[in-house]
């Protein structure tokens, strides 16, 4: 793990702590990761790194909120051009994802050592980045219900958002594309057409003893 005992700017500062959090976090499990760990990753001392952040879960709500932080500036870019698609989005998001999954691995396996405030408000943020994808799912598809766009919506997310630490020998190009197929497939299944479930007492009664 690189770093470096050279003097850096305080936002730079910032940023590299939250990197080699999140690096550890990934690595080891929040629960192992001490603050010394991380000031230790970063050449400073553990003061040093409270002069940053209040405590190690402001440092994990922090390299989470980066996930957050880029889908917003993801979704603004292909926003802002007047001939975008939600498919833009989608393989903006899965680019985003592929290029650095750990913030992402960190919200799946680490959001319950989040504070209830803390975890609200990335619920709140993303819900207003889903809010807008929505929006333009329903303007490219307006026989969609605004609840089917909303669940086709998070399940596209959830797609981009699917990937692991380590890819294997899969190379990025392929992996992005093979998202990007599998997301345009689930846009085509809206959910209101689903055949419904059988109720759980009918599942039983036709279960094989």
């Amino acid at each position: 793990m690189t770093n470096t005992g050279t003097r850096l700017r305080p936002a730079e500062r910032r940023r590299q702590l939250i990197a080699i959090a999140a690096a550890l976090f990934t690595e080891r499990g929040y629960e192992h990761v001490s603050v010394a760990d991380i000031a230790r990753g970063a050449g400073v001392t553990g003061p040093s790194v409270y002069r940053h952040f209040a405590d190690k879960q402001a440092i994990l709500a922090a390299a989470m909120a980066a996930a957050v932080d880029e889908m917003e500036a993801v979704t603004d870019a292909v926003l802002a051009r007047p001939d975008a698609r939600y498919a833009d989005l989608l393989a903006g998001v899965v680019a985003m994802s592929v290029s650095d999954p750990v913030p992402i691995v960190l919200w799946r396996w680490n959001r319950r050592h989040l504070s209830a405030q803390q975890a609200r408000a990335m619920i709140e943020r993303s819900e207003a980045v889903l809010g807008r994808w929505v929006g333009l799912l329903a303007q490219e598809r307006p026989a969609l219900s605004v609840d089917d766009a909303r669940v086709l919506a998070w399940a596209t997310l959830a797609v981009a958002g699917s990937v692991p630490i380590s890819r294997g020998r899969i190379g990025v190009r392929r992996y992005r594309a093979e998202l990007e197929v599998i997301g345009a497939r689930v846009l085509d299944a809206p959910p209101s057409a689903a055949p419904s479930l059988p109720a759980t007492g009918a599942a039983r009664s036709h279960h094989p003893t």
